[in-house]
């Protein structure tokens, strides 16, 4: 039963079928017949949008659902946000690329970990900087939809102008 939960957890998995046939003797063994469909390896997606405080936006990013196997899940990502027709008069604008990659199973089939190095470039009321760091995330799966997690992040900042913004928001 806990292999049956943990199947569709796995990115790769589109849909998992766990059947023990009927008629089987009463020893220590049990057959147990599993049919599994995956999902396409790879998968692209992109969004855009608008929001008038920030202006107009668009994200792009990309998935490898097998990465070297073990049904690791490699995902590269960049997002903007470029100000462009914003009613704010120092809209943020930002540039951020980040790499995940997710290793399903760490220890125990219920926990899982994901590392995401990241790039950032921002220009706001505050200043214009770049920044680099990661996130490392615990994923502890409760159940087929509840997940507790802890997250530490790590980033340092160069700041290569400051601006004396408003910083009571």
């Amino acid at each position: 039963s806990r292999g049956r939960r943990a199947l569709p957890a796995l990115d790769i998995v589109r849909q998992a079928r766990v059947e023990i046939p009927r008629g089987q003797q009463p020893d220590s063994s049990v057959t147990v017949r599993v049919a599994v469909s995956e999902q396409p390896l790879h998968i692209v997606t992109g969004e855009v949008g608008y929001a008038s405080e920030d202006g107009a936006t668009a994200q792009a990013a990309w998935s490898h659902r097998n990465f070297t196997g073990g049904a690791r899940t490699l995902t590269t990502s960049i997002g903007a946000q470029s100000g462009w027709l914003a009613i704010d008069q120092n809209p943020e604008r930002f540039v951020r690329g980040v790499a995940s990659l997710k290793e399903p199973y760490l220890f125990l089939p219920e926990l899982s970990v994901l590392a995401s190095p990241f790039v950032e470039y921002r220009d706001d009321f505050r200043d214009r900087s770049w920044a680099a760091g990661s996130d490392g995330t615990l994923l502890y799966r409760l159940g087929p939809v509840l997940v507790l997690s802890a997250k530490y992040s790590y980033s340092e900042r160069h700041v290569l102008q400051y601006r004396n913004g408003d910083f009571s928001s």
